[in-house]
């Protein structure tokens, strides 16, 4: 809170919706154990006031999920999470790092670096534990997991590791699979001051690429599509049609983050015709967070165009997101 002196009388400024928000970022276990930055907890947490103030138990399918489970439970505060990905989740290795969980960030046991080939020039000399730590440090700084990270280390285990780093006891982990496939069960509490009550979380793993998600069967009616970093030009605005006519909630949530083909800045209006592609028919309302998180996390000291809703991908990729719903 600052003070500001005017002639006699004295103005006490409060604190910004980004500055409340950062504060608590700092206290949480995702920040504090490295997973995300500060400004990266405060960024899905501005998202999650769009989608779900009220912290219903709302069901979410993320497109693209690859181990990333700690970004979409902070931007919507879902209780279902249906993670699909072109790369099949194994069942059995599950099992064997749910048993190692209590050392999943550090020790490497029976479970080493899986590719040796094709290691980036910079970790030449380092040590298996020296890599892992570059490849977590690299995860935190960008956002998102470049692909040889998987190669290296396993979807599986970084699953764990993100679940571990979200403060998430080994207690409430459970294991399990019904018609709508292989999920994780655990309890967690969304990040607050003071905390809030922890609630039981499920992650569902389905495969499937991106384009072909309407093929998969036993998918629950929807509240959100979250697609953070998948590769591709742009909204896959026919897949998402068929989604949100047939699979979403009337007025649900569609979340997109920038590509790398989204190497241009697009406007508002734009984003609007792309998202009206999407919902068929009827208005469509662009949901908008303050620009000071997404200043926050590019590092920016100048003020960006208010009609901007994205940036350079350089920038943007693996954290950006942009959102709309129906208006009600």
């Amino acid at each position: 809170m600052r003070e500001h002196t005017i002639g006699a009388q004295r103005e006490v400024e409060s604190p910004s919706k980004f500055e409340v928000y950062k504060k608590i970022a700092l206290t949480s276990e995702i920040a504090r154990n490295g997973l995300l930055k500060p400004e990266h907890v405060a960024y899905c947490m501005a998202w999650r006031d769009e989608v779900n103030p009220d912290s219903r138990p709302i069901s979410v399918l993320y497109g693209g999920m690859g181990a990333d489970v700690s970004t979409v439970f902070l931007t919507t505060d879902a209780e279902v999470v249906i993670g699909v990905d072109y790369e099949e989740i194994n069942r059995e290795r599950l099992e064997g790092f749910l048993e190692d969980y209590d050392q999943i960030d550090s020790y490497l046991g029976q479970h080493r670096l899986e590719k040796k080939h094709g290691l980036p020039w910079t970790y030449k000399g380092k040590s298996e534990n020296e890599i892992f730590e570059e490849d977590m440090r690299l995860r935190s700084e960008r956002g998102f997991y470049e692909v040889g990270v998987f190669e290296r280390w396993s979807a599986e285990r970084l699953l764990f590791v993100e679940l571990k780093k979200m403060g998430v006891d080994k207690d409430s982990l459970s294991l399990g699979s019904d018609p709508s496939g292989i999920f994780l069960e655990f309890v967690w509490s969304y990040p607050s001051i003071p905390i809030t009550p922890p609630r039981k979380r499920r992650v569902y793993f389905r495969t499937s690429y991106i384009h072909d998600i309407m093929e998969l069967d036993n998918i629950p009616v929807l509240d959100c599509y979250y697609q953070k970093s998948a590769i591709l030009a742009g909204v896959p605005t026919e897949m998402l049609r068929n989604l949100v006519q047939k699979k979403m909630n009337p007025f649900a949530t569609v979340l997109v983050g920038t590509s790398f083909a989204d190497n241009v800045p697009k406007d508002r209006r734009q984003l609007v015709r792309e998202f009206k592609g999407v919902f068929a028919e009827g208005q469509v309302e662009p949901l908008r967070i303050p620009m000071d998180f997404t200043k926050a996390m590019i590092g920016l000291n100048r003020d960006l165009p208010n009609e901007s809703e994205s940036l350079i991908s350089n920038y943007a990729y693996g954290w950006h997101l942009t959102g709309a719903r129906m208006k009600t």
